[in-house]
């Protein structure tokens, strides 16, 4: 709140920028698999809008105010590339757009228009709860797990975690590489859920 106070020029300075917090390790969240995004994407949900702005996000690894704020100045669909300064860290995130990110968006509008219109984080937060609950998938899932969905995605799927790096625009490599461990968890599920056979 004093970062955004800062940036709207309600106060000059921001008071607490020599406050630190040594913080444990964050919370791995839970992520979608391929698999579970497509069986979310074919689930009957009530407001379309919040489908498709989460799914994109599934594919580009943005977060829930810079999708808020997406315009279609921010979208060159000719080159198919994303490019916004995002709004927590002032970083600039270029993502290249595939076929299935470029299939949630709706027909173009004008540049400074918004692509998406979206109810309160509030009401995206318990429009996607009853989403899952009607897919039957058995995660907590929020509005940010669609950015490490996202990530881990790329690093299971043998991304570099570089390049994972520069696409989620984050300031150190530090904060990408808890997705490989996530990734690794993923490949030995796969491994050990695969059947038995009698011999």
């Amino acid at each position: 709140m004093i970062k955004h106070a800062v940036r709207e020029k309600m106060i000059m300075f921001n008071p607490a920028a020599d406050v630190t917090i040594k913080k444990e390790e964050s919370l791995i969240k839970d992520v979608l698999t391929i698999e579970e995004i497509g069986i979310l994407a074919g689930t009957p949900i009530s407001n379309t809008q919040v489908r498709n702005a989460f799914l994109f996000c599934c594919f580009t690894g943005l977060d829930w105010i810079d999708t808020k704020t997406l315009k279609w100045k921010h979208i060159d669909l000719i080159n198919c590339i994303l490019t916004k300064v995002r709004e927590k860290s002032g970083e600039e995130a270029k993502v290249s757009l595939n076929k299935t990110a470029l299939s949630f968006l709706p027909e173009q509008g004008e540049n400074d228009e918004l692509i998406f219109t979206l109810p309160s984080h509030t009401g995206a937060l318990k429009t996607l709860k009853n989403w899952l609950k009607k897919s039957a998938i058995q995660k907590h899932i929020t509005w940010h797990c669609a950015r490490h969905t996202f990530a881990t995605n790329l690093i299971y799927y043998k991304a570099d975690v570089t390049i994972v790096s520069k696409l989620l625009a984050h300031t150190s490599l530090k904060h990408t590489q808890r997705y490989t461990h996530i990734a690794e968890e993923l490949k030995r599920n796969a491994v050990n859920n695969l059947p038995g056979i009698n011999f």
